[in-house]
C-alpha cells in the first residue's frame, strides 16, 4: 500500500510539473502574440523574436570579470548545468541564465504548448567532431574517462514545417530577416518608390523624409521572410537510420551565427548529432525515465550521452572509423546535390 502511494505521489508530481510548464508557456506565447491559427513557422518566428527577453530578463548585465569564477546554477556544480539540470518551466520562470540548451528546451516547450505534436519535433544534441574523437576513439569500448575537452557542441531543434523537416538554431534571434533589401520584389518596389520621392522632393525636407519613410513601409509589405537560421533537413527516421552506422553530420557552415557566437569553440571539423530526443512527459510508469525523451543531466553525465546516447552508459557507439565513414558519406551526399 505504501509503495503504491509513493507511485501515485510521484505520478502526481510529474503531472503537476508538466502542467506548470504548460501554464507558464501559455503566458509566454500570449506575450509573444502567438495566435491559435498560426502556422508552425509563424509560431516559431514570434517565439524567437520574444524568447531572449524572457530567458535573460533577470540575468546579470555583465559577465564575470577576469579571474572571477563563472556563474553556476543552484544545485549545480558546473556552468553547463544552466542548460541541463533545469526543466523548461524552471528556465522560463527563472530568466537568469543558460545558453543553447536553455533556448532549445524552452522553445520546444513553447511549441508544444502552442499545439505542435511531439511527433513533429525533436531536440537535437550535437557535439564537436574533434571532441567526439577524443571521447570515443574506439567503438564498443569504454569512453575516455578523462578527456581534455568539455564535449562542446550545440543544441538545435528539428521541426516539421508544411514543406518538410527543418533544422533550427534556436539560440539565434531573429530566425528571419524581414528587410526589404534582402528580397527581390520588395527591393525593386523600394527603389521605384524612392525614385518617385526624389523626383517629388529634390531637396531634403521633412516632407522628403516622410516620403522615404512611407516608401520603406510600403516595400516592407512585399517582403517574403528569409530564413537565416533554418535549413531543410533529414527526418528523424532518416537520421536514426543513418546513426545505426555513423553519426549524422551538422552542416555548420549554413548557420552563419554559429561562426560568430562560438568563435574559437567552433570545431573546423564541424559537429555530429549524438542524440535525438522527444519533448514532453513520457507515458507509462512515471518512476522510469524514458530514454527517448530529453533527460535532465549533469555535466559529467553529458560525456556518457555523447558517447552512448544514454546518460547511464559509458560505452562508445562510434569510434574514429565510424566518424571517417560518416565524413565520406557526407562528402558523397554534398557532391551529388
Amino acid at each position: 500500500m505504501q509503495f503504491k502511494l509513493k507511485i501515485l505521489l510521484l505520478a502526481f508530481f510529474v503531472h503537476s510539473t508538466y502542467a506548470a510548464e504548460v501554464s507558464i508557456a501559455k503566458k509566454v506565447l500570449a506575450d509573444a502574440g502567438v495566435g491559435t491559427k498560426d502556422s508552425v513557422e509563424e509560431i516559431l518566428r514570434k517565439v524567437q523574436a520574444h524568447i531572449g527577453t524572457v530567458l535573460h530578463r533577470n540575468a546579470p548585465r555583465e559577465e564575470p570579470g577576469p579571474g572571477a569564477p563563472p556563474r553556476i546554477p543552484k544545485k549545480g556544480k558546473h556552468p553547463y548545468e544552466w542548460d541541463s539540470i533545469r526543466s523548461a518551466e524552471q528556465m522560463l520562470k527563472d530568466g537568469d541564465g543558460g545558453t543553447c540548451g536553455t533556448f532549445g528546451l524552452s522553445v520546444a516547450a513553447l511549441l508544444s504548448a502552442a499545439g505542435v505534436p511531439e511527433s513533429e519535433m525533436r531536440i537535437v544534441g550535437a557535439v564537436n567532431t574533434g571532441d567526439l574523437k577524443e571521447i570515443c576513439p574506439d567503438k564498443g569500448k569504454i569512453r575516455n574517462l578523462e578527456p581534455q575537452n568539455g564535449a562542446s557542441g550545440h543544441v538545435f531543434l528539428l521541426v516539421k514545417f508544411s514543406k518538410g523537416w527543418h533544422l533550427v538554431n534556436t539560440s539565434q534571434s531573429p530566425l528571419f530577416e524581414p528587410h526589404p533589401l534582402s528580397n527581390g520584389a520588395a527591393r525593386k518596389e523600394l527603389e521605384r518608390l524612392e525614385k518617385l520621392c526624389r523626383e517629388k522632393f529634390p531637396k531634403p525636407s521633412p516632407e522628403s523624409f516622410g516620403c522615404f519613410e512611407n516608401a520603406f513601409k510600403e516595400a516592407k509589405k512585399r517582403v517574403t521572410l528569409d530564413q537565416i537560421e533554418i535549413i531543410p533537413f533529414k527526418s528523424p527516421a532518416e537520421i536514426e537510420s543513418e546513426m545505426k552506422n555513423f553519426p549524422t553530420d551538422i552542416p555548420v557552415q549554413r548557420f552563419p551565427s554559429l561562426r560568430t557566437w562560438m568563435g574559437p569553440g567552433l570545431d573546423p571539423e564541424g559537429m555530429k548529432i549524438f542524440r535525438l530526443w522527444k519533448y514532453g512527459t513520457p507515458g507509462g510508469n512515471a518512476t522510469k525515465e524514458r530514454d527517448d525523451y530529453y533527460p535532465l543531466h549533469t555535466f559529467e553525465e553529458r560525456f556518457n550521452l555523447v558517447a552512448s546516447g544514454s546518460k547511464s552508459s559509458n560505452t562508445c557507439r562510434y569510434g574514429k572509423k565510424q566518424l571517417e565513414d560518416g565524413a565520406k558519406s557526407s562528402m558523397e551526399t554534398n557532391r551529388h546535390k
